[in-house]
């Protein structure tokens, strides 16, 4: 049998780092690399142009009375109906829980009942 080969160890790569990097001046803008030519344009950072604003709505005059409400509101029909299945579904729910728990219970109150408990 022969031992397992040997991991080769791969070398940390190393990068490069432009020359523009090293100086310790900040930055003035946006710098702009071209294939052809191997160093940087700065293209200076101007201020944006002024943005033309929309006038501002008219004020809304004060209600001076209440805005008029219906007397009479209904709900939608399959609003009603499907708060009804809702209702119904949670009280089903509910009594299945309790006869699964009289149904575990039962065999504990017997064992109780017969020793005495």
């Amino acid at each position: 049998m022969q031992p397992p080969p040997k991991k080769t160890r791969r070398a940390k790569p190393s990068f490069e780092l432009p020359a523009e990097t090293e100086s310790q001046s900040t930055a003035a803008g946006w710098v702009f690399r071209d294939k052809e030519e191997p160093g940087a344009t700065v293209i200076p950072i101007t201020s944006a142009p002024a943005v033309e604003r929309l006038p501002a709505p008219p004020a809304l005059a004060p209600l001076s009375e209440k805005p008029q409400v219906s007397e009479r509101t209904s709900a939608h029909p399959l609003l009603i109906a499907g708060a009804g299945m809702f209702f119904v579904g949670v009280g089903s729910a509910g009594v299945v829980a309790l006869v699964a728990l009289a149904f575990t219970a039962t065999p504990i109150r017997l064992v109780k009942g017969l020793f005495g408990g």
